[in-house]
């Protein structure tokens, strides 16, 4: 697992890293912002290769879809034959990126969701709204429509709390809804 920022645009509440419940432990300047180099991480991913390691899984205290050069890194992984998992929160995804991601050969995504309706998406992410949820299953489903064979395979995460316990039912059919192989609870 490499986790190329500590930087997010979320602040979910069941997050150890930015959930506004930490108070005063919640990352801020200068650990928010700390990104790992992309020349770094592809000088890792390099020897990580040569010592026969078979998948890079990134995820990490941020999105690793605020890292700048993201998709630059997945396509050195992929370049160097390993298997690319990336673990997001998918806000940040737009049709463009949907190309690009089957384009390179991304293999798995974990979708961070917590919520099967609109109206539950917020109460666990405080600074998201019903549109946020709305694009990110409409990105998702177009991800779904375009890919080829299941590739890259999808599971939509739900962490289960007080706030969201309600929605099982839901929170299957967005998988479902959307297109996507798998769900975790």
């Amino acid at each position: 697992q490499i986790d190329p920022t500590n930087n997010c645009n979320a602040n979910c509440v069941g997050c150890w890293c930015h959930s506004d419940l930490l108070a005063d432990r919640k990352f801020r300047a200068p650990i928010k912002g700390q990104t790992l180099p992309t020349d770094l991480l592809k000088r890792v991913i390099d020897e990580l290769s040569g010592m026969g390691t078979q998948a890079i899984y990134f995820a990490g205290g941020g999105e690793p879809f605020m890292h700048p050069e993201l998709l630059e890194v997945v396509a050195h992984v992929k370049r160097r034959h390993m298997v690319c998992y990336i673990n997001t929160n998918f806000t940040l995804v737009t049709p463009e990126v949907v190309d690009r991601v089957i384009d390179l050969g991304v293999d798995y995504f974990t979708l961070s969701m917590w919520a099967g309706t609109a109206k539950t998406y917020a109460v666990p992410h405080p600074n998201k709204n019903d549109a946020t949820f709305h694009r990110v299953k409409e990105t998702l489903a177009l991800l779904n429509r375009k890919k080829p064979r299941h590739h890259p395979h999808i599971k939509v995460y739900h962490v289960i709390s007080n706030l969201n316990y309600f929605e099982l039912e839901e929170m299957l059919a967005f998988a479902k809804d959307t297109g996507s192989e798998a769900v975790e609870y």
